[in-house]
């Protein structure tokens, strides 16, 4: 249910704990361990979409921000679901800029860069609706208690 609302952070801390005790009680291979392990893998998949790209209909997962910061390796989201016991990148992941990624609700992330709500910088939230066309700002929840949510252009984001 935390995912269909897009709290992915809460919905991690609370799979990941539910697998620790699993593990302990259970085993790393009883079947009630193996679906948290699957769960928490489904939360841990940072999905974008890329400007370009089959007019946005297609889902992408993020793998791996490269050193640059500025290109990421990504590959369709149902292949990172489908191969999530194999080890490695997958062999149709390709490499993007970050500039060209459109974030999509769920994700969590950090604010940067932030001049009028610098108190935001370095604060982790998670993006729970899509990017309002109008404004370029996606709406942005965060943990910390008593920090209303707060609209943020995604080149002041960075996807955690």
């Amino acid at each position: 249910a935390l995912m269909r609302c897009h709290e992915t952070v809460e919905a991690e801390r609370l799979l990941t704990k539910l697998l620790r005790m699993s593990d302990r009680v259970f085993g790393l291979d009883h079947d009630l361990s193996l679906r948290a392990h699957r769960e928490l893998h489904k939360c841990q998949i940072r999905k974008v979409q890329i400007a370009g790209v089959d007019n946005g209909t297609s889902v992408f997962a993020v793998i791996k921000l490269k050193e640059d910061e500025e290109t990421c390796l990504v590959c369709a989201a149902s292949t990172v679901m489908m191969h999530s016991q194999q080890p490695g990148v997958p062999l149709n992941a390709k490499t993007v800029s970050v500039k060209d990624l459109i974030l999509q609700p769920g994700n969590p992330v950090v604010c940067h860069g932030l001049e009028k709500a610098s108190h935001l910088n370095g604060k982790l939230g998670e993006i729970r609706n899509k990017i309002d066309e109008k404004t370029g700002r996606f709406e942005v929840h965060f943990e910390e208690e008593g920090l209303p949510p707060c609209r943020v252009r995604q080149n002041n984001l960075q996807v955690v």
